[in-house]
Parts: C-alpha cells; sequence; structure tokens
C-alpha cells in the first residue's frame, strides 16, 4: 500500500510549462499540510514541484502512457529516486488504443524491469477491469467523477492493502447554478464519450443527467457549498473506502485563497 495521506490537492496550473509557477505551488501546498500534491504528467513540471519541496509526496494524474514513453518515465525516477527518495508517485492512465490493456501491461512491464514497483504507481482506474488491473499491478487507483457508493464497491475490489485516492471535483460556492456552470466545462471535456461516460453510466446516472448536469449528477459525484458541506461531503468519501480524497476546486475566483480555508477546514 502507498502511504498518502487523508487529504491531497490538485494543482491548480495544469497546463503549465513554468517552473517557477509549479514550484512556488508545491511550496505553498507542502506548509499548508496537505498530504500529497498531484499534478499533470508533464513530467518536467512534476520534477520541479519535487525539487522545491521538502517532503511530501508529488504524484502524477495521470502520466497518458499512449504519449510519454516509459523510458522518460523511467529516467526522471530514477533521477528524483537519487535526490528525493520516496517522493514520486507514478500515477497511470490514458491507454486509449485497440488495446488498452495490452498496452499498460507492457508499460507497466518496462517499469517492473527499471525497478520502478508496483507500491510506487497508482493507475487512474475506473471499470472493473481497470480496477483489477491496479490491484495486481499497481500501488492502487485513482478513480473521478464517482460517487462514495462506487468507492465501496472498488474498494472491495482492489482489497484492504491497496491505496484507492478519489479525486473529487469541488466548487466553493453555496449557489447551485455557480457550482453546476462550474462543474460544466470539465464535465463536458470528459464525458462526450469513452470511459467517463460509461462508468457514470454504471453508476446508474442517466445520459440527460450527464449531459445536462442534473442536480443528481452535481450532488452525486461533488462537493458544493459552504465549507462545512464540503467537509462532510469528503467525510463520506472517506467513510465509504477511500484513503485519500484528492482536492480539484473548480471555479473558485480565488484559488490559493481556497486552499488554504481548505487545508484549515479538513486538515486536522
Amino acid at each position: 500500500m502507498i502511504s498518502l495521506g487523508p487529504i491531497g490537492l490538485a494543482g491548480s496550473n495544469p497546463h503549465t510549462d513554468d517552473p517557477a509557477v509549479v514550484a512556488d505551488e508545491a511550496q505553498r501546498v507542502e506548509s499548508l499540510g496537505f498530504s500529497t500534491l498531484w499534478r499533470s504528467g508533464k513530467l518536467a513540471m512534476l520534477d520541479a514541484a519535487v525539487r522545491a519541496t521538502t517532503s511530501i509526496p508529488v504524484a502524477t494524474g495521470v502520466i497518458p502512457v499512449d504519449s510519454v514513453p516509459a523510458a522518460d518515465v523511467i529516467t526522471t525516477y530514477r533521477s528524483l529516486q537519487r535526490d528525493h527518495p520516496g517522493r514520486f508517485i507514478v500515477g497511470l492512465g490514458g491507454a486509449h488504443g485497440v488495446r488498452p490493456l495490452q498496452t499498460l501491461n507492457a508499460y507497466l512491464d518496462a517499469l517492473d524491469a527499471a525497478g520502478i514497483t508496483a507500491e510506487s504507481r497508482v493507475l487512474a482506474a475506473l471499470g472493473p477491469t481497470m480496477l483489477a488491473l491496479a490491484r495486481d499491478r499497481a500501488g492502487g487507483g485513482y478513480p473521478f467523477l464517482v460517487t462514495p457508493s462506487y468507492v465501496t464497491d472498488a474498494r472491495a475490489v482492489l482489497g484492504a492493502d491497496k491505496s484507492l485516492a478519489v479525486l473529487l471535483m469541488v466548487m466553493p460556492t453555496t449557489h447551485r447554478e455557480a457550482a453546476r456552470q462550474a462543474a460544466a466545462t470539465p464535465l463536458d471535456f470528459l464525458t462526450k464519450v469513452g470511459g467517463y461516460r460509461r462508468n457514470l453510466l454504471r453508476q446508474g446516472f442517466s445520459e440527460p443527467d450527464i449531459d445536462d448536469v442534473s442536480d443528481r449528477l452535481l450532488d452525486g459525484i461533488t462537493a458544493w457549498g459552504a465549507l462545512d458541506s464540503i467537509a462532510a461531503r469528503v467525510a463520506d468519501y472517506r467513510a465509504a473506502g477511500a484513503d485519500q480524497v484528492v482536492l480539484r476546486i473548480v471555479g473558485a475566483d480565488d484559488e490559493p485563497a481556497w486552499q488554504t480555508r481548505l487545508a484549515e477546514a479538513l486538515i486536522g
């Protein structure tokens, strides 16, 4: 099992190529007491975050295996393991070809051969096949757009000795329509086709629920409202079996300020 800690944070600048921006946020996130910083699969920015901090683990959410060669991951991992051992958690996903399982297994084979063990990596797993692969060949799973009920089922598949980190969209607003509008853009991008849409349907949501961001979907897979409501929602996921809830703040007018407020509310 990977030791993740209870509350992680998804970086607010996933597409930046500016290491100074990444380093500044990583230092702030570490100082606020978050257990893990999750960044995009840009390895140079992952490297910048690790080297700017002293103790916080930094995970990739996620490295797309279809476009990032395993050799690049191995090079970055070895360099960071030498200088900052145990600080890089290798999060993998993004196999969308004809044989995604074959692609992922080959990638994992390459990491195994380089000494990057299962305990150093997680998989962006949604369906039962991917969850089983995360159980068998990684330290755990990293699902997104899921309900607490899904988490309970995923925990049963993974077993007690694997880590389960759940990415949760958080809209710090007490206005339902503002929360819906904030969630609509990432949901529209992610759920047009493919795994996220299929997984929402598996969880019992309808096509109109997904396309219109219904109240049922908004309340089922996100956290929004006042700080106490968000804290209660995070607690629901933890009680359902999530080792870590990773906050992805969406629609905030001042994201660094909300990182601070959420840290104060959720981190004891």
